[in-house]
């Protein structure tokens, strides 16, 4: 009896050690995504099509990919904003943002008040050098 409880028990407690991790390693999309209300719906989507024995930072960047083409543009900016800070390309990839990145990054960063006016597009340019941001 003890092993079928246990056998029943091992998904949800992988899906609950997956979601951890990808919160400890997409931490700006992890927070972007819990002030929206939709971090466990968004991680569940992703983990369903996971396989188990996916290595932690294969699955970070899986799941980053996947919220890159995210409906919500923030969201998606963040996601693919976030990816290419880990990736850490020698070449610049530039990511269209729905509003002025800065804000949203004091946010994430040091937890000021979340911008509620989204303003212009910007462009971010992430590349070997860090990141920078301007208007279009």
């Amino acid at each position: 009896m003890l092993g079928f409880r246990v056998c029943r028990l091992r998904p949800v407690l992988l899906t609950w050690w997956q979601m951890l991790a990808l919160s400890r390693d997409c931490p700006y999309t992890t927070a972007i995504l819990t002030r929206a209300g939709r971090f466990e719906a968004a991680a569940r989507a992703f983990l369903q099509g996971e396989v188990e024995s996916a290595e932690p930072e294969q699955l970070a960047a899986g799941f980053l990919q996947f919220l890159a083409r995210d409906a919500d543009p923030l969201v998606a900016a963040v996601a693919a904003t976030e990816a290419a800070l880990q990736e850490k390309a020698a070449r610049d990839r530039r990511i269209r943002w729905p509003q002025d990145p800065d804000p949203v990054f004091a946010y994430l960063e040091r937890g000021e008040p979340f911008p509620q006016d989204a303003g212009a597009p910007f462009m971010v340019a992430v590349g070997a050098e860090g990141m920078v941001s301007w208007p279009i």
